[in-house]
């Protein structure tokens, strides 16, 4: 099996100009840590721009395909991952990645995140943050796409929109990494031809068209210097965002780990907003310990099959 990166994905933040500047945010540096951020973040809550008060961060919760992905520059940056570094168990309950999910889910406890945006999904958080109902929102780079096609429709909404990194965790600054690969399998009866194919795709003009199509990144490394990127304010930060973005395992385990994965923190988002019991963070530690054993029954049922 022949196989490489095709197209990538991570995400920034996105902040609306206006509001930092009347709550005194300095965007290149008070988001620039998670400590800063959520400082940031208390002063931009319920900002009133227009007669409208906005929310501080507008995101979605567990009815997005996003879960983990929002998640995962958290876990990151608080110096943990979702395995360990063999693959072997699962580490959502350890000290490092509770910290991380506690403090973003915490945002929303704390009324800095949106609580009604954690019903909703990436395309409705982004209609909401153009409609004005949020300071700040973290996205993809297709994100910075929307905008200017809306502003080419007569909504100008982009010139009071900015883009920055995620901020800098405790263990350093990290960021979700996806994307998609192109494979040749040893089956395939023309690998010679398809190999030809995936050599034009990963050329730095085919590259550059694509993305320009599916709004995601590329991964060749020349491309980043194209004026499509490297000319484009917003894009540019996306490149910047890349140098500190990480993936997930390759592992065939890995798609049955996500599984639980995905349920696990999509039941930490009930702990913060069900009303009729109040949040606690012993709940959320439980959540993660019961995914763990879930997860590692499955990492050992592959290591079996494996070995």
């Amino acid at each position: 099996m022949t196989a490489v990166p095709w197209l990538a994905d991570t995400r920034a933040l996105f902040y609306r100009i206006d509001a930092c500047r009347k709550a005194g945010v300095d965007p290149e540096k008070d988001f620039a840590t998670w400590d800063s951020f959520k400082n940031a973040l208390k002063k931009l809550n319920n900002i009133e721009i227009n007669g409208k008060k906005l929310a501080a961060l507008g995101m979605p919760g567990k009815n997005d395909w996003n879960v983990h992905h929002n998640y995962a520059p958290w876990i990151y940056g608080a110096g943990e991952d979702f395995l360990n570094s063999d693959f072997t168990k699962s580490t959502l309950s350890s000290n490092e990645t509770f910290s991380g999910i506690k403090f973003y889910s915490e945002l929303a406890v704390e009324g800095l995140m949106d609580r009604q945006s954690l019903a909703m999904n990436t395309a409705d958080i982004e209609a909401k943050f153009i409609k004005g109902d949020y300071a700040t929102t973290i996205s993809g780079s297709w994100f910075a796409t929307v905008l200017e096609i809306k502003k080419d429709n007569g909504v100008n909404f982009i010139e009071n929109v900015g883009v920055t990194m995620l901020p800098e965790g405790p263990k350093g600054r990290y960021a979700y990494l996806g994307g998609s690969s192109l494979v040749v399998f040893k089956s395939s009866q023309n690998q010679n031809k398809a190999i030809k194919l995936i050599e034009y795709l990963t050329t730095e003009e085919a590259q550059i068209e694509y993305c320009k199509k599916t709004e995601l990144l590329p991964v060749v490394k020349s491309a980043y210097d194209h004026p499509w990127i490297k000319g484009n304010r917003m894009r540019k930060v996306f490149a910047e965002q890349m140098n500190y973005a990480k993936g997930y395992p390759a592992m065939p385990a890995w798609h049955t780990a996500e599984t639980y994965i995905v349920k696990a923190l999509s039941k930490v988002w009930d702990n913060v907003t069900e009303g009729e019991v109040k949040y606690s963070p012993e709940r959320t530690i439980k959540i993660l310990e019961k995914a763990d054993r879930d997860i590692d029954k499955t990492l050992r049922y592959y290591l079996f099959q494996r070995d």
